[in-house]
């Protein structure tokens, strides 16, 4: 399924202005619009174990999951990187390409050297797991997770899960409603 890059970016500034979809940039301009969940009680860094492995794709796809429902989205788009030195567009990162074949340039963040590719997928296609399982490994970055409408994102990062949405309600009903996601700043998981 093709993106319509026109609607989604009319969508995505309707409601983040002018902030690309870069997380850094969206946990700086909107620090109270996003919060971040542990993906596992004790978060592996890269792929420990295949039990890990499940427990990080479970949280993400509960999460998706609940912020589709909210959103009445029954598709999420995937939000991947292509990096450069450049202004110039340049592929989408090997890590990735395979699993988003159909992808198309959304837009590019020049003084960043990303260049935004989108591609539209069932929230249980095994290549959305792959992309998720892979950010959290550190072999993807600046991916992202969201709905058409761009009312939310989530941003599957080396510890966390990390969920912007500038609805407050929403952010707290996923966190009420998951308890056991051990919540922290989300300045801690953009510190190197």
């Amino acid at each position: 399924m093709r993106v319509d890059t026109d609607a989604l970016d009319a969508a995505w500034r309707a409601v983040w202005g002018t902030t690309d979809p870069e997380p850094v940039l969206l946990s700086t301009d909107f620090p109270e619009a996003c919060a971040a969940f542990r993906h596992t009680a004790t978060p592996p860094y890269y792929k420990a174990s295949a039990a890990d492995e499940a427990e990080v794709w479970r949280r993400h796809r509960a999460l998706v999951g609940h912020l589709l429902e909210a959103s009445g989205r029954g598709s999420v788009v995937v939000v991947a990187c292509g990096w450069s030195a450049g202004t110039e567009p340049v592929p989408l990162d090997c890590y990735l390409d395979e699993l988003m074949p159909d992808a198309v340039l959304w837009r590019s963040i020049p003084a960043l050297g990303q260049h935004l590719y989108v591609s539209v997928f069932p929230p249980d296609d095994p290549a959305v797991r792959e992309v998720v399982l892979r950010a959290v490994e550190g072999l993807a970055d600046g991916v992202l997770l969201l709905d058409a409408t761009g009312m939310w994102a989530v941003h599957p990062a080396l510890r966390s899960m990390v969920l912007f949405a500038r609805d407050m309600n929403l952010l707290r009903r996923v966190a009420d409603g998951h308890p056991e996601w051990d919540r922290y700043p989300v300045s801690d998981e953009f510190t190197w």
